[in-house]
């Protein structure tokens, strides 16, 4: 979506639809979340972790786990660097496709190796785990949608 949006040439449209609210957030309603996000998919990963951090009596802990294509592709890179800075319930790992020299993060796609590292773990109490990305990453983390519901709702776990 975000390649499609820079692609654009002035007085071109493109219609959007929504919100639609799939998450409220309560703070402190879960002990862990955990973040996989792809892309242009950070943008409500952001929101819910500009909550959380930016509330002093909000002690959920933050995993994300963020992957794209290069680094010049990362969004927020200086704000979730500032987070990871000044909160200690906040951690964040990076995996990039093509990586540059000296990169100190993951390389290739997101895979079960880093979701067992850096997510909640598997019976953890009060723990969540968000997903938002492109569509092939979706598919393999989460599995295919639910299109017999309006609007469709992300099917099964299957990735």
């Amino acid at each position: 979506m975000g390649s499609h949006v820079f692609e654009m040439r002035v007085g071109e449209s493109l219609e959007i639809k929504g919100p639609f609210e799939k998450f409220k957030y309560t703070p402190n309603q879960w002990s862990h979340i955990g973040m996989i996000a792809g892309g242009t998919g950070i943008a409500p990963m952001f929101q819910v972790i500009q909550a959380i951090l930016e509330n002093p009596k909000d002690k959920t802990h933050i995993s994300l786990v963020y992957a794209n294509n290069s680094r010049k592709d990362i969004l927020l890179n200086n704000e979730l660097a500032t987070f990871r800075k000044a909160h200690t319930n906040f951690d964040l790992y990076f995996t990039l496709l093509d990586v540059p020299k000296r990169w100190m993060g993951g390389v290739g796609y997101i895979n079960s190796e880093i979701l067992n590292t850096f997510m909640p773990k598997v019976g953890e109490k009060k723990t969540k785990i968000l997903v938002c990305g492109p569509p092939p990453m979706m598919k393999a983390i989460c599995g295919d949608k639910d299109y017999t519901k309006q609007p469709p709702v992300q099917g099964d776990l299957t990735g």
